[in-house]
């Protein structure tokens, strides 16, 4: 007896099996049996394929290519009605996965490079022929992303090479991206232009700077895999600033990559689109060299095509380009004699592409970037942006690499969750500070000597952790490095002073002239800052005589850019550093008898309402505005600009409202980041009457979680606090998710003032080993006692397994280290923590709660024991029940949506009714049912300390909360009882409330 019931193309088919009759043996009754089988299938008539022309020779293709196919079963809408020829069938293929290049039947010499999981693009009953105003396979919001273009299961596919004329746009650049490894020959020009970019790119990118090769001086910088996180746990944040992963000093170690990982990850899959993060100076642009340097010199062997694409050049909005003309056409592109051809070559392998973007917060046109028209590598009419998104969203010329350089918090920063890779250029650690010095100085006792003075100034040896500054720190102490009573400046404006200053003094020396006046380019850079502009024209810098002094005076830089109106080409300029840009600006704010005082504090303090510059740009223009005003400064600023008496009045006043308005900011209520910018402010004005304000108005717990701690932020705020012993203020400071370096957390930590700190448990361990390693047994025992946990937030596995270490070194008094001596006290911070919420959410949760049960018995001060949304289910219930009765101080307890049923709860509520001093209990939203409520009703009345129980939203009906509401009768000490539950009547809800008003029965 069968039934059948077509669905799709199977068959669900209901069978009964009867056994052999047996002598005394009675058949029972057969269940019934449902199978699939797929349906038969009527021959389906071939349609004849079109034989096809080589894009490259015009020849004719060879036969057709066959391959295994791979598709979902919901694809059934876009099959094939090509023949099935078995032999070439895989029986290891999976439905939805692209069958492995040796399974393909390819012939010998054939033009395609990959294939195409689908009929011939264009022909009659190809998915492609009718979707002009459709999604691209493959594009979010296609039926089949993810996947090949409309196969039927098991179904063998025909692919056949696409010609170049007579076929869509759309047709040819699908067939080209899902083409394997390249077969045909590389024409001869492919070969020569290769070979002309290549020793360009050697000759451009071989010199790191003036008189220096990247070869030899060039410092290789580690870079940070950075992650934005992946939102978990009840409190999960929306914003991106928030989400990305900060990282303890202990994880950058871990998270460290080198120059050849860039494009792969650990498990070397390939990246698509990677992004390189980093500070103004940082080295973002130095890099890309050195990148393209390797793959001039045979290295990077995965790319055939480099494209290194500036985006101060490329703010051209006219609608009127294609993906050729910006990879060849444009005037920074490098000759080709056959772009065409080359081209043609280029969209056949699109994985052997790599296009980057550097400079990329200097891209004027970044509306819509996640739309986009640009599907088709061979179509025109686009804008530069539209290019750029349909490359970034992977829609066009897809396979391909993409690499992006930005700022932090630049334009791209929305966009971060679409890239593949997060790479970060956090700057030399002092370990490539001595070995950048080592290499700028030939001589090795000048360099000594220049590296010792470098040391010598604190503040300056941190700003020289960003590579720019320490260029520049170098070039000042090379240049006096025959006075040998010669300093350092200890603030960043009188180093970029001394800076500028020598770079004017060398240049007039060079030219054998005077130094021009310049105000014309500093109010060019205070214009660039505040209208977001990079580019100047020669009619915007005033004369030919400045535009010249500024180029060989590495101020300017110059740029060959297309023309507006697309119609020729045309030189542009923009300031060659941020630095000296910012530091311009500042000198016109300051100097400038247009800008009043009331204006200076509104443009630079951020009380205007009006667009501002961006964050980094602002904040060094205001360290730059605060140094020139309240440092002597005459001398040099007299050797930059020419100055009257009326801008020294002017200054006089605006020194004053400056003041006035740092005195009247409230530094107790600011965010982290702000709190951090009014510090360098500060520090920048060398005032001792600011500082002790500014102290004086802080918080007793000062917390920078979630500003990103460099060095130079760690020593200014070491210095600030330094500066309170007369003040006699105490603080506790809270520095996680800062990345503080370990020399800055011991540095924080030796402060008198500092009375107790909040750090990364990693690197806070590891500060302890080192203190012990080195001798230091004052500040080992300071930074046990100084420790505070409470309250302690679990968000990553590593945060329990730190904490469990902490543990173990509080029991055993004793460092992890091997040989390490035994510590003479165990950590108060261990039997002081009362609140501790673990919130690692539903996936991570279960798998590292039993890790959490270990050590909770160890923690008997503890107060708040939240566990909330982690699904720890009724195993973690019983572990929990394990360790209930040494938590004697546990007052609250959340088990909110956990999925603990009645099993959990038959041996959590003894366990809760023998916890002495609870006080407040949350079930809600779990799976307890009728018994699970009966066994919690019989408990309840020996639960004394109880005064609040939440058990809403769980799967007991009528019978259960009566009985909890007579249990509650028996126990007036309590004050509430959350019983909403969509398996209790609303009458039922009522009737309850009505008799004890104590019953909530709505969620609060």
């Amino acid at each position: 007896m069968k039934t059948f019931l077509k669905i799709l193309a199977y068959q669900i088919i209901q069978t009964h099996v009867l056994n052999p009759a047996t002598p005394g043996y009675r058949i029972p009754q057969a269940e019934p049996t449902y199978i699939f089988v797929a349906v038969p299938t009527s021959p389906r008539k071939p349609i004849p394929q079109i034989v096809p022309t080589s894009p490259v020779s015009g020849t004719v293709a060879p036969e057709l290519l066959l391959v295994s196919p791979g598709s979902s079963l919901s694809d059934s809408s876009n099959r094939t009605t090509t023949p099935e020829p078995a032999a070439l069938s895989s029986p290891t293929t999976a439905p939805g996965s692209v069958s492995p290049p040796e399974l393909l039947a390819m012939s010998p010499g054939s033009p395609l490079s990959e294939h195409s999981n689908g009929p011939t693009p264009g022909e009659p009953g190809s998915p492609l022929s009718e979707r002009s105003n459709g999604p691209t396979p493959g594009e979010p919001g296609s039926p089949s992303s993810e996947r090949s273009n409309g196969t039927t299961p098991g179904e063998p596919v025909t692919v056949s090479s696409p010609t170049i004329e007579g076929s869509t746009c759309e047709s040819a650049d699908v067939a080209t991206n899902l083409q394997p490894e390249r077969v045909e020959e590389e024409p001869v020009c492919v070969a020569s232009y290769l070979q002309h970019v290549k020793a360009c790119m050697r000759e451009s990118c071989g010199e790191l700077d003036k008189d220096r090769s990247m070869e030899s001086h060039y410092v290789d910088v580690h870079l940070l895999q950075r992650k934005v996180q992946v939102k978990s746990g009840k409190n999960a944040n929306k914003c991106l600033e928030k989400e990305m992963v900060f990282l303890s000093d202990a994880e950058r170690r871990k998270a460290t990559l080198t120059r050849k990982q860039v494009f792969n990850d650990g498990q070397m899959r390939k990246k698509q689109v990677i992004t390189l993060l980093g500070k103004p100076g940082t080295g973002k642009s130095t890099f890309i060299k050195r990148l393209c340097l390797d793959w001039a010199k045979g290295g990077l062997p995965r790319f055939r095509y480099v494209f290194s694409l500036n985006c101060k050049t490329l703010n051209l909005t006219q609608p009127d380009y294609s993906l050729r003309r910006l990879l060849f056409d444009l005037p920074t592109s490098l000759h080709c004699e056959d772009p065409e051809a080359v081209f043609q070559h280029l969209v056949s392998t699109p994985k052997e592409v790599l296009v980057i973007f550097d400079s990329f917060e200097d891209f004027k046109d970044h509306e819509g970037l996640l739309h986009s028209p640009a599907t088709c590598a061979k179509a025109g009419g686009f804008s530069i942006k539209q290019l750029f998104s349909g490359l970034f969203l992977k829609r066009l010329l897809k396979g391909c690499t993409l690499f992006i350089s930005t700022r932090p918090s630049g334009v791209l920063t929305p966009l971060l969750r679409k890239v593949d890779s997060i790479l970060e250029l956090r700057g030399f650690s002092p370990v490539e500070i001595d070995l950048y010095a080592s290499r700028y100085f030939t001589d090795v006792p000048r360099g000594a000597a220049a590296l010792t003075k470098m040391k010598l100034q604190k503040y300056v040896y941190s700003l020289c952790s960003n590579p720019l500054l320490c260029r520049y720190t170098c070039f000042l102490l090379d240049y006096h490095s025959d006075n040998k009573h010669f300093t350092l400046p200890s603030t960043l404006t009188g180093l970029a002073l001394r800076v500028l200053s020598l770079c004017l003094k060398l240049t007039s020396q060079t030219q054998d002239q005077e130094t021009p006046e310049i105000s014309q380019l500093c109010t060019l850079a205070w214009e660039f800052l505040s209208t977001h502009t990079c580019l100047a024209t020669d009619k915007q810098l005033g004369s030919t005589e400045l535009r010249d002094y500024g180029l060989a005076a590495e101020i300017l830089a110059s740029h060959t850019v297309g023309s507006s109106d697309g119609s020729g080409e045309t030189i542009s300029f923009s300031f060659a550093h941020a630095l000296l840009q910012n530091l311009l600006a500042s000198l016109h704010l300051v100097l400038s008898d247009s800008v009043n005082d009331k204006a200076l504090v509104s443009q630079t303090m951020g009380t205007s309402r009006r667009r501002r510059p961006q964050g980094e740009w602002l904040a060094m223009v205001q360290q730059f505005t605060m140094g020139l005003l309240f440092q002597n400064c005459k001398l040099q600023v007299s050797s930059i600009l020419h100055t009257t008496s009326s801008s020294s009045t002017n200054s006089t006043a605006k020194k004053k409202a400056m003041e006035a308005h740092v005195e009247s900011l409230k530094s107790g209520e600011m965010a982290p980041g702000k709190l951090l910018e009014l510090v360098h402010c500060v520090y920048e004005t060398s005032s001792k009457k600011l500082m002790k304000h500014l102290v004086k108005n802080l918080p007793d717990t000062i917390s920078l979680c979630g500003a990103q701690l460099t060095p130079p932020d760690e020593y200014v705020f070491w210095h600030l606090l330094q500066n309170t012993k007369a003040l006699k203020r105490q603080f506790c400071i809270d520095v996680q998710d800062t990345g503080i370096t370990l020399g800055g957390l011991k540095e924080l930590v030796g402060l008198d003032c500092v009375t107790s700190y909040r750090a990364p448990l990693a690197d806070t361990i590891a500060m302890l080993e080192e203190l012990q390693h080195s001798g230091e047994t004052d500040l080992l025992g300071s930074a046990m006692n100084k420790l505070t946990l409470h309250p302690f937030k679990a968000t990553q596995e590593d945060h329990i397994n730190n904490l469990a270490l902490l543990i173990q070194i509080h029991r055993d008094r004793n460092l992890p280290h091997r040989y390490s001596p035994s510590l003479e006290n165990n950590i108060p911070a261990v039997r002081e923590l009362e609140k501790l919420e673990f919130e690692l959410g539903p996936n991570t949760g279960p798998v590292i709660f039993p890790k959490l049960a270990l050590i909770l018995p160890t923690l008997g001060s503890l107060i708040h024991l939240d566990l909330e949304k982690n699904m720890i289910g009724n195993s973690g219930a019983e572990l929990l029940a394990d360790v209930l009765n040494s938590l004697s101080s546990l007052k609250m307890l959340n088990l909110s949506q956990n999925s603990i049923g009645d099993r959990g709860l038959e041996k959590l509520a003894p366990a809760l009714a023998a916890t002495p001093s609870l006080q407040g209990l949350s079930l809600y939203n779990n799976l307890i049912g009728e018994g699970g409520a009966e066994r919690l009703a019989l408990v309840l009345p020996e639960m004394r300390s109880l005064i609040d129980l939440d058990v809403g939203f769980n799967n007991f009906a009528n019978v259960g909360a009566q009985k909890l509401s007579d249990s509650l009768k028996c126990c007036p000490w309590m004050k509430s009882l959350g019983l909403w539950n969509a398996s209790i009547t609303y009458g039922k809800l009522q009737h309850l409330h009505q008799l004890d008003k104590r019953i909530r029965i709505q969620h609060l």
